[in-house]
């Protein structure tokens, strides 16, 4: 299912209207990916922290 389909069937579920088969795997998938997505940014973040963090303790000659 594309992508405007899939906006459209989120709207459709929280208006509380009942969802046909096609429409739910779409809404997981997307809720899915966009789930992964946040945990990625937030662990690249974590990562560049503590690289940065280890530069500072480096001792600089």
């Amino acid at each position: 299912m594309n992508k405007r389909r899939t906006k459209k069937a989120a709207k459709k579920a929280l208006s509380g209207k009942p969802l046909t088969p096609k429409e739910q795997r779409a809404v997981k998938a997307y809720y899915i990916k966009g789930i992964k997505r946040s945990i990625t940014i937030t662990a690249n973040a974590i990562k560049e922290f503590f690289r940065q963090v280890a530069n500072l303790l480096t001792p600089r000659a």
